[in-house]
């Protein structure tokens, strides 16, 4: 999995992370996929315990607090550490010299502040696109115009 030089895109959401490599020849390989299965189940499933109770602070009202989005968030930074330390490891492994990121808004953010600062410096693109599930060729559209008609060039050749 030689990819000195190279460039690593990142395609990924709070649940899933599809990794490619490009090496000089600029084959563009899906090389790595991640999940969190955790991150696709509803909040209530994840808590073990029912939801806490709280009082109105005027009436008799009651009702049930669920702490939804710090259970989500907490799952999805885990995943975001989890995919940082890949990619970090990858770095230093294999030493690529470009990395592309593809995400939904929020989560790239989160991988953004995740990322060790040897990898940040290496970003060359940032893509605020949830593409997970598409094709390769929906990828590659959304690549900055110079990689695209590397990696296009390439698979038409094939």
């Amino acid at each position: 999995m030689e990819n000195s030089n190279g460039v690593m895109i990142v395609v990924a959401n709070h649940s899933a992370a599809r990794i490619f490599s490009a090496s000089h020849n600029h084959e563009l390989k899906e090389i790595e996929t991640l999940s969190c299965p955790e991150a696709r189940l509803y909040a209530r499933e994840l808590l073990s315990d029912s939801p806490t109770h709280i009082h109105d602070s005027v009436g008799a009202g009651r009702h049930a607090q669920e702490p939804r989005t710090q259970i989500k968030d907490k799952i999805a930074q885990q995943f975001s550490d989890k995919i940082a330390d890949w990619l970090e490891k990858s770095r230093v492994k294999q030493g690529f010299s470009q990395l592309v990121v593809v995400a939904p808004p929020d989560f790239l953010g989160m991988l953004r502040k995740s990322l060790t600062k040897p990898c940040r410096q290496l970003v060359v693109e940032e893509v605020h696109h949830n593409l997970v599930k598409s094709e390769m060729a929906d990828i590659i559209a959304v690549l900055p115009y110079s990689m695209q008609t590397l990696f296009n060039h390439n698979r038409t050749q094939a």
